[in-house]
C-alpha cells in the first residue's frame, strides 16, 4: 500500500498529492534560488507491519539531500529538466547500497547526478524485525526544474540569470581537502564528494603548487558558472 509521506520543512507545500520545494533561504535569496529550484515528491511504499516489526526512516529530511547548487552545469547549458524516479536500497546499518532509476527524466546527466548524490548523502535508521535491524528500499522522485520553470507547450524557456560557484582547496601535498559552493552571491556551504557544479574532487590529488621559492603551498580553486540574460541588439 502506498501513502504520501509529508516532509517536515517550511519550504514544502502540498501540491497534487505530492510535495514541491522551490529553493531555500529567505527574501531575495529565496527568489534567486528558483533559478535552479528543485521539487521533491515523496511517495514511499509502506507494507503492513507485524507487531514485532518497525519501519525504517530517513535520518534527515529528504528535502535537504539535494539543493539548487547540485544542478549539473551541462544540464543547465542543454536546457535539460524532468523528474527522476528512483529506488534507493539500504542495508542493516542504514547505508545505501544501490540506487536504481525507475523512471528516467530523459536526461542521463540528471539521472546519474540524482543517484550519485543520494548514495553520498542519504542515510537511514533501519527498521527492525523480531528485534533485529533490517534493510529496505526507499522510493521517491526528484523533479529538476530549469530557471523560469518551463511551460506546458513543450518549448524551452529563456533561462533566468544565475551564478553558481564551487571552490575546492588543494593542500600543500596536492590532496583536495574540501569543497564549498555558493549560489547567486549567497553564503558558502560544504559540498559532498562527487557532487556539485563540477563533481567535488575531495580525496583526489593534483600536482602540488609551488611559491617563488619552490616551496609547496595550498591553493584554493574556484569554478564559476554564469547565465547572463541581456536584451538583444
Amino acid at each position: 500500500m502506498n501513502r504520501a509521506i509529508p516532509v517536515d520543512a517550511p519550504a514544502f507545500a502540498h501540491h497534487h498529492g505530492g510535495y514541491n520545494a522551490s529553493g531555500t533561504g529567505n527574501g531575495a535569496m529565496a527568489r534567486k534560488l528558483t533559478a535552479t529550484s528543485l521539487a521533491i515528491g515523496l511517495l514511499i511504499g509502506m507494507p503492513a507491519l507485524a507487531q514485532d516489526s518497525t519501519p525504517g526512516r530517513p535520518v534527515t529530511n529528504p528535502g535537504t539531500w539535494i539543493s539548487a547548487a547540485d544542478y549539473p552545469a551541462s544540464a543547465l547549458r542543454n536546457a535539460e529538466q524532468g523528474a527522476v524516479h528512483f529506488a534507493l536500497t539500504y542495508d542493516t546499518t542504514g547505508m545505501p547500497t544501490t540506487c536504481e532509476v525507475t523512471a528516467s527524466s530523459g536526461s542521463s546527466q540528471l539521472d546519474d547526478t540524482t543517484c550519485r548524490i543520494l548514495m553520498a548523502r542519504a542515510r537511514f535508521v533501519p527498521g527492525t524485525k523480531h528485534g533485529k535491524p533490517v534493510g529496505d528500499t526507499f522510493r521517491s522522485s526528484i523533479n529538476w526544474r530549469l530557471p523560469g520553470g518551463g511551460g506546458g507547450n513543450g518549448l524551452n524557456v529563456v533561462p533566468a540569470p544565475t551564478k553558481q560557484q564551487m571552490a575546492f582547496v588543494v593542500g600543500a601535498d596536492g590532496k583536495v581537502l574540501r569543497c564549498e559552493a555558493s549560489e547567486n552571491g549567497g553564503g558558502w556551504h560544504e559540498v559532498a564528494p562527487g557532487t556539485g557544479l563540477i563533481s567535488c574532487p575531495v580525496g583526489k590529488r593534483f600536482a602540488p603548487a609551488k611559491d617563488t621559492t619552490g616551496r609547496t603551498v595550498a591553493k584554493r580553486v574556484t569554478v564559476t558558472f554564469t547565465i547572463a540574460v541581456d536584451d538583444a541588439s
